[in-house]
């Protein structure tokens, strides 16, 4: 987030509109449960072990990075968008540079020329009190958090399969300390080519949040964009333990500070998440990934993730096989299984079935049984096993026919089983 060195005041009025309903989805709730903090955690880890990411200083082989991120969940298609910039800043004086943003698409089935954008900036700064740069940039909440979020998407929608009716970008934007310059080259590029953007969600400084005061999260608001930020407030009271904050206009000043912005200069609707109680170390060496909040991303992940679902308007694929899914995390996150085998017989099943887990070692299981929608059908409560093998009987005279899935979850891992009833 860019320091505010002068005050804004709004003066308008937030005034009375049309607002757009949220509903409570079964589908979205599912889904979103597989976003993983641990997940979140390694991408701001290895965004701080850059050690500097100030934007003059060349952040080729940060944007590297990500572009190989985003491959690795598929959107192949990711790639630099260098850029020179000449300008001067309060901290460096005048600069001659390139800079890079990242970008990646998955096409839409429906509407590939229309566009849904989630970002965040991948550059950071910190300096001293008399704001001489240091040549360390941890970054971590500013904003390795808000790009750990937008990679975060990227892997849910890979890791379920989910395809977009909607184009969804994925961009990292470098520059942002230094007064929103990869955003804003973005933004004018897009706006110059008549490109069709229906909204931009913008993220930045959304790890830091102490666990023994209330969760919050600030939606900060543009007058293009009423309807998206409440939608996005709803989005928040349904999938999430955190509570939304939408500030007053007097109290919106630092909309003005951040990438969406920009796009807001252009025309384009967009919204600002960030957290609402304001980190002790911004800007500064202690900015660091041991003092984040992880759970607190994954919920602002599952928030944005709703609205990705619906605004891009994801579509779950069909499979019918009675091959057993094994939703684990990628191999590079290193979640090992308590279970050693797990299946449901008979399968198909008609009054009864049982459940057969077999437990490596100690720990908490949770079962769930979903139909096609992902609403929850039975739902067995989280236990604690020893090492061994169980028998779980599951009732299943009052299901109809149909395709069900049992999820089996662990602290860090679900597997899931496709399961038929057959009445017929």
């Amino acid at each position: 987030m860019k320091k505010l060195i002068y005050l804004f005041f709004s003066c308008f009025f937030l005034f009375h509109c049309n607002i757009l309903s949220a509903q409570f989805n079964p589908i979205i709730d599912s889904l979103a449960r597989y976003i993983n903090a641990d997940s979140l955690a390694r991408t701001v880890r290895d965004l701080e072990n850059f050690g500097d990411r100030f934007a003059t200083r060349d952040n080729k082989d940060v944007a590297e990075y990500l572009v190989q991120r985003l491959k690795s969940y598929g959107i192949d298609n990711a790639a630099i968008d260098s850029f020179r910039v000449t300008g001067s800043s309060f901290f460096t004086g005048e600069f001659d540079v390139n800079m890079y943003n990242v970008k990646g698409r998955i096409s839409g089935s429906e509407q590939p020329d229309s566009v849904i954008i989630i970002g965040a900036h991948l550059d950071a700064i910190s300096y001293n009190r008399y704001y001489q740069l240091y040549a360390q940039t941890p970054g971590a909440d500013d904003n390795a958090s808000g790009i750990a979020v937008m990679i975060e998407m990227a892997r849910i929608i890979h890791f379920h399969n989910l395809t977009p009716n909607i184009s969804i970008d994925f961009m990292a934007f470098d520059g942002e300390e230094l007064g929103l310059i990869g955003s804003d080259y973005d933004a004018r590029c897009r706006a110059d080519s008549n490109e069709n953007v229906l909204l931009m969600l913008n993220n930045d400084m959304v790890g830091y949040q102490p666990d023994t005061i209330l969760w919050e999260v600030k939606l900060s608001w543009y007058d293009n964009s009423i309807d998206i930020v409440h939608k996005m407030r709803e989005y928040c009271e349904n999938y999430t333990a955190i509570t939304p904050i939408i500030p007053d206009s007097a109290n919106n000043n630092i909309a003005k500070y951040s990438d969406s912005y920009s796009y807001y200069l252009e025309g384009f609707k967009t919204v600002f998440s960030s957290e609402n109680w304001f980190s002790p170390y911004y800007h500064t060496l202690n900015d660091s990934s041991t003092f984040l909040n992880y759970n607190y991303m994954a919920d602002i992940a599952r928030m944005n993730f709703a609205a990705l679902f619906d605004f891009s308007r994801l579509q779950l694929p069909i499979d019918t096989s009675d091959t057993p899914i094994d939703t684990t995390l990628p191999s590079a996150i290193s979640l090992p299984s308590a279970l050693s085998h797990y299946s449901i017989y008979p399968n198909p099943a008609t009054e009864r079935a049982t459940l057969q887990i077999s437990v490596n070692e100690e720990t908490a299981i949770q079962i769930v049984i979903t139909d096609m929608t992902g609403r929850k059908i039975i739902e067995f409560p989280e236990t604690t096993y020893a090492s061994g093998n169980y028998n779980i009987l599951i009732n299943c005279s009052s299901l109809a026919s149909g395709l069900y899935f049992c999820r089996i979850m662990e602290k860090n891992r679900v597997s899931t089983i496709k399961w038929i009833i057959s009445k017929s």
